[in-house]
């Protein structure tokens, strides 16, 4: 949204200038009392429709459009923020790549940790093992579409940890859902 920002001195500048032409023509003749008033009336009306014209467009579509565009890295940082609240630690804790997915660096940023990096590649979870505690994995999850699921890597964590848990987080955003993949301590 703000990078049309640069747009709107010359856009204001126009917009002022047709709205001063409008205002004087109406000024000028006969009757120019009545016509001021006609005028600024319009000029009124004008304004007004401009104003829920961009509300609508700032407040609804735009944050709609957003929402579904965005994924909820806000939501998984909260979910790490807890994990760690609860076990006292966020090293076991990783978030698995998935391609056009989220960027794993922002859920930590919105758990407090804004210098990790979540990301844990399929390929490289069989090294987890080896680390000692309680796990949790975010798996990208498709509810609408279940091929679009990282089943790869769900299948994988199960072979792993056999006595994991898994549990799907729905989100309020339409298909924004992921999975949640933890493991007790070890």
């Amino acid at each position: 949204m703000n990078r049309s920002g640069g747009a709107l001195v010359p856009t204001f500048i126009i917009i002022g200038l047709a709205l001063d032409g409008l205002i004087s023509a109406f000024e000028r003749g006969p009757a120019a009392t009545r016509r001021k008033i006609w005028a600024y009336a319009l000029t009124g009306v004008l304004l007004f429709a401009s104003a829920v014209q961009n509300f609508g467009l700032v407040f609804h579509t735009f944050t709609d459009e957003y929402n579904i565009g965005s994924w909820n890295t806000s939501e998984m940082g909260a979910i790490i923020k807890q994990f760690g609240l609860i076990y006292g630690e966020t090293d076991t804790v990783w978030v698995v790549p998935y391609p056009f997915w989220v960027d794993t660096r922002l859920p930590g940023v919105w758990a407090g940790i804004p210098n990790r990096d979540f990301a844990m590649f399929p390929d490289n979870l069989p090294d987890t093992v080896k680390i000692s505690g309680p796990k949790l994995f975010i798996v990208k999850a498709n509810t609408d579409d279940p091929t679009a699921n990282d089943q790869k890597s769900l299948d994988l964590l199960r072979q792993l940890y056999p006595q994991g848990s898994l549990s799907l987080h729905k989100s309020p955003i339409v298909g924004h859902d992921f999975w949640i993949f933890t493991t007790p301590a070890q």
